[in-house]
């Protein structure tokens, strides 16, 4: 079970840590960078951050961003965000990615109810060209979706 909270740590990279296109990246950094000159530029995930981050596996994530187990009227129904991967609760996210708060039920089509969950998720990010995360947000079913460039 506690390897798929992993996944949801992952997710938080997506939340609200942004990066420059420029900037010298860590391993431990959040996979994110903006692009464009808006006031809200868009999310992308960078590649190569995503790898080092899978590199490090689930434990890692575990260490970085607190979740707990989210359950409606029916039982368990996703993992519920607390914080954003490397940050703390009162670090703002993007308006277009994860929230603090947001119940993760599903990335990229697999649905978060077994710990295989996790591992076929984490097994096919390396192939990815999106993430796409389907959560609950105030009551409501919210599907974010994030490309995957190099």
């Amino acid at each position: 079970m506690r390897r798929l909270l992993a996944t949801l740590i992952l997710i938080g990279c997506f939340g609200g840590c942004a990066t420059t296109p420029n900037a010298d990246l860590l391993p431990n950094e959040p996979a994110l960078t903006p692009l464009g000159d808006n006031d809200v530029e868009p999310l992308v995930v960078d590649r190569l951050i995503l790898d080092a981050v899978l590199s490090d596996g689930p434990g890692r994530f575990l260490q970085r961003m607190p979740v707990q187990p989210a359950h409606g009227s029916k039982g368990f129904v996703g993992y519920r965000i607390l914080a954003l991967y490397g940050q703390d609760a009162d670090t703002q996210a993007h308006p277009d990615g994860v929230q603090v708060g947001d119940v993760v039920t599903a990335v990229n089509g697999v649905s978060i109810r077994r710990p295989g969950d996790l591992m076929t998720i984490w097994n096919h990010l390396p192939q990815a060209k999106r993430v796409v995360v389907d959560v609950q947000r105030n009551a409501r079913a919210v599907r974010i979706s994030i490309p995957i460039v190099n």
